[in-house]
């Protein structure tokens, strides 16, 4: 069996080699490292991308279950506990309650309306 040249152009430079193998894709070692390093990095600031939005979430959702705490057994409205910073909708979980009102949970504390302005909190 005559071994043939096999002309392939490098992904990374664009130069063109003899491969030695068949599913030979680099023309050199540091060319291979080159390209794995860049799609390292690239995978890497995608990651740190999604996690600066879990980050910032994950602070709003805190930052709203340390204002309910605080009223936990009382009836509140809605403008005082957003005066303190408190974002409307941002919720861990909800579920339907038996008056079909809807319950709204933050981590450990749930709340519902009485009316459109007015929160009764609880746990």
């Amino acid at each position: 069996m005559s071994k043939q040249n096999i002309i392939k152009q490098c992904p990374e430079c664009g130069n063109n080699f003899e491969a030695a193998r068949l599913n030979q894709k680099y023309c050199a070692p540091d060319c291979k490292t080159q390209h794995n390093n860049r799609n390292t990095m690239e995978k890497y600031h995608e990651r740190n991308q999604e996690d600066a939005v879990t980050r910032e979430v994950n602070k709003i959702l805190y930052k709203n279950r340390e204002i309910l705490r605080k009223y936990v057994g009382q009836e509140v409205e809605l403008i005082t506990i957003e005066a303190e910073g408190f974002k409307n909708g941002q919720i861990t979980s909800f579920l339907q309650g038996k008056d079909n009102k809807m319950i709204f949970v933050c981590y450990d504390v749930a709340y519902t309306f009485l009316s459109e302005t007015t929160l009764k909190i609880g746990r």
